[in-house]
């Protein structure tokens, strides 16, 4: 398939999903159980803390176990009593095993996915809405979509008024997964980019030290210097520019300045910086998918200069638009935005080079003839351009995709923050406290994340982040996806890790006085299939499990829930749910049940109002 035909067909996609923007999407679930009917929400949680098991992780080997199930499926482990009567756990999670009166698991979610994969499961649980079929058509290629339903933590920043200077969401220690596989349904998407996460990178190597790439400064630069560069005056009485600007500084009576422009776009980054400053025109999803690789299309907007070419009269024998000293920047990353696209190459500029050698030299290499050909010949092939043009805008018709909204003006804040560095700096907390959570990258997310329920940010995501020194053990990327040697893989590495993180947040925040109004949920992309033995891993020898989206469990804590409880069961062998049925909507129903968002309606960019999340039902009686 050419890229013509994927731009055809996911306009088409997204020019149809913006007339349906208005509509209701799908219809509400109705559950037997007499337990889900809504009702008035509290409101006790003021942050919530998630904590998503990066793969699958085996719901039949940690929560949910079946001791009474044949061996193929339940596997080595055993099951242990635990602090709450109600609730059995893996051998392996004795920390936790103290902590269980304060949990509560929901077994019997059912979020069975087309693919029965990763990108659709992300999507499916941190949206709570169904993939679409371009997760069955595309798979792991299926990118993020400007049109996709917003994530749990992205409508919870949209809803809550921001109570810091910190953004209402962030995510960390890493946003996965590697590109070009970044999973969907961890965007803000059709909510507009202003309210994505602060995404906060985290490494094995240093696990004390958080960066938001999109926060670093170039090399020397430090948020002092930021504040202690001296203005000077100039020319015009209103304007003050910087010291290092003393010839300018004598021509600012001519300068009219406009110091407001958002500008901000989805990749923080240069290509989808270009093409907005230079068309005006907000950056499509494909800027979001593609990064740097995102190379001009032919359905493009034009740049300023080729509209002006296009809509002024000619005056001179050279072209309406010259472009100097080079075309930025070099191939194979040649900047989208600079060309006239749709309307024609006929208005696109003249590429003008000179060289730091050569100052005083420059020269159009579309104007260099090749040796022999003539001025005649090229103006006789004028008509065959002419009708070349014609069929290539035949070729472009195309619908407008939706277009990202900006970013808030946040970045600079942040940088000269204080709260914001206060935040961020685990090297305040004391030995005892770090040493309770452990000492992976995982472990201290979440003693971050703790601090920034302090700093009072809504929601905060820690996606748990991959060891690839495991990788090829487990047959996986080094998290829970575990398609061989699941059982080694969980007992030594996985939950011991777990174990110790996960108990000591609910601890730290019990100590604090903070988990009453702090939702923590744990889930997944998905379960493992109980039954073991992967094909792909070698069989029952491998002693593997595979994807399983069918059924999984959730844990929650803190924020209202009462602790102590089981909700939901599943079948003998944990394949499928039995009672009480749920569904990643009833989870998202619950979260927002829990921070006391009511009203889930949303406007899209034409102020057409639209509802966030039809399906699902919170489930009460996990509320105290």
């Amino acid at each position: 398939m050419n890229r013509f035909e994927v731009t055809d067909r996911r306009s088409m996609l997204v020019a149809s999903a913006s007339l349906l923007a208005g509509l209701p999407l799908g219809s509400p679930q109705l559950l037997g159980s007499p337990g889900m009917q809504p009702k008035a929400n509290s409101g006790q949680a003021k942050s919530v803390i998630l904590f998503f098991l990066c793969g699958g992780a085996s719901h039949i080997d940690t929560w949910d176990m079946k001791p009474e199930a044949p061996s193929e499926y339940r596997g080595p482990f055993s099951s242990i009593a635990t602090s709450a009567p109600e609730i059995r756990l893996c051998e392996h999670l004795p920390k936790l095993a103290n902590q269980a009166h304060r949990l509560a698991i929901v077994r019997s979610v059912g979020a069975s996915v087309s693919t029965n994969d990763h990108h659709a499961g992300y999507y499916y649980n941190l949206t709570g809405h169904v993939p679409d079929s371009t997760f069955l058509s595309l798979g792991n290629d299926r990118r993020p979509y400007a049109d996709d339903w917003p994530s749990m933590a992205c409508v919870v920043a949209n809803k809550v008024p921001s109570r810091s200077s910190l953004p209402n969401t962030i995510s960390l220690p890493h946003k996965p997964s590697k590109a070009p596989y970044t999973r969907p349904g961890q965007f803000a998407a059709r909510l507009g980019v202003e309210f994505d996460p602060l995404f906060v990178d985290g490494s094995l190597e240093k696990p004390l030290q958080f960066q938001a790439p999109s926060l670093a400064l170039a090399g020397g630069t430090s948020a002092e210097l930021l504040q202690s560069r001296k203005a000077i005056a100039t020319s015009a009485p209103e304007i003050r520019l910087c010291e290092h600007l003393p010839k300018l500084a004598n021509q600012a009576h001519r300068l009219a300045i406009v110091r407001s422009v958002g500008a901000s776009v989805s990749t923080n980054d240069h290509h989808a910086g270009y093409y907005y400053n230079l068309t005006g025109h907000v950056p499509d999803s494909t800027f979001l998918s593609l990064g740097n690789d995102r190379r001009p299309y032919a359905d493009d907007w034009p740049s300023m200069a080729c509209v002006v070419a296009n809509k002024v009269p000619s005056r001179s024998s050279l072209p309406n638009t010259i472009s100097l000293p080079h075309k930025p920047s070099k191939a194979p990353y040649t900047r989208p935005g600079q060309f006239a696209a749709r309307l024609g190459v006929e208005f696109d500029p003249l590429f003008v080079d000179g060289s730091l050698e050569k100052p005083l030299q420059f020269q159009a290499p579309s104007l260099a003839l090749a040796g022999g050909t003539s001025a005649e010949l090229l103006q006789s092939r004028k008509e065959l351009l002419g009708r070349f043009n014609q069929a290539k805008r035949d070729l472009e018709r195309t619908a407008d995709e939706s277009n990202w909204k900006k970013h808030q003006e946040r970045s600079l804040n942040l940088l000269v923050s204080s709260q914001a560095s206060q935040a961020f700096d685990l090297s305040s907390e004391t030995e005892a406290t770090r040493q309770l959570y452990g000492t992976s990258v995982n472990a201290m997310s979440l003693l971050l994340a703790r601090r920034l329920v302090e700093a009072q940010v809504p929601f905060i995501s820690v996606f748990w982040r991959e060891n690839e020194a495991i990788a090829d053990a487990c047959k996986s990327e080094g998290a829970w996806d575990t398609h061989g040697n699941n059982f080694e893989c969980l007992k030594k590495h996985l939950l011991p890790e777990f174990d110790q993180a996960f108990s000591g947040l609910l601890i730290d925040l019990h100590q604090r006085g903070l988990l009453d109004e702090t939702l923590v949920l744990v889930t997944s992309e998905m379960g493992r299939k109980p039954k073991i033995g992967d094909p792909r891993s070698g069989g029952t020898n491998g002693a593997g499990r595979d994807h399983w989206t069918h059924c999984q469990s959730v844990l929650m804590a803190g924020g209202g829930i009462r602790g102590g409880m089981t909700y939901g069961t599943t079948d003998r062998y944990a394949e499928y749910p039995a009672e009480n049925p749920v569904t990643p909507a009833d989870i998202a129903k619950t979260v927002y049940r829990a921070v006391g968002i009511e009203n889930l309606q949303a406007t899209d960019s034409q102020g057409r109002p639209y509802h966030l999340l039809d399906e699902g039902r919170a489930i009460e009686p996990l509320f105290g």
